[in-house]
């Protein structure tokens, strides 16, 4: 059972984890491979601050791609996601100051891609706010340069 502790704690220095994603690696024949009664015992074991472990997955989730609040919460919560709980995930989306310190990120990032250079004949940058699962948020898109106007095909 120590192993089983041992190897909770080096996933936990690697990558955010869900109470229930945790105990899952550990006990998966694809993770670890501990029967769960020790994966279940280990994680037991820890003492985790699973909303520090939440916004740190939240924060994962939007480096790698763009959410919508209520997509970001599913994928956290989801069975198929992370398995964190709802509450969990509802705390990662309204920490304060953290969602729209990543938008602003995110904002940043367009700027800094549409000033480069392109290639004659090549398509413009893609900003990193205008992805088909992002409708739900065009308040943030209404201020960045009117692209809401130039997603629904309005121009400038």
């Amino acid at each position: 059972m120590d192993n089983a502790l041992s190897a909770a704690e080096d996933y936990l220095d690697y990558s955010a984890f869900s109470r229930q994603g945790l105990i899952d690696q550990l006990s998966s024949r694809f993770g670890s491979g501990f029967n769960p009664t020790d994966a279940t015992w280990a994680v037991g074991q820890l003492s985790v601050n699973w909303n520090e472990q939440v916004v740190r997955a939240a924060k994962d989730y939007l480096d790698y791609s763009p959410f919508s609040r209520d997509g970001l919460v599913a994928q956290l919560s989801s069975s198929y996601g992370s398995q964190f709980t709802l509450e969990e995930a509802t705390y990662a989306v309204n920490t304060p100051g953290y969602w729209q310190g990543r938008r602003a990120n995110q904002r940043r990032v367009g700027r800094r891609e549409s000033s480069s250079t392109t290639n004659p004949g090549s398509s413009p940058p893609r900003h990193p706010r205008a992805g088909a699962d992002q409708a739900g948020d065009l308040g943030d898109l209404v201020d960045h340069h009117g692209e809401v106007r130039q997603l629904l095909g309005g121009g400038r």
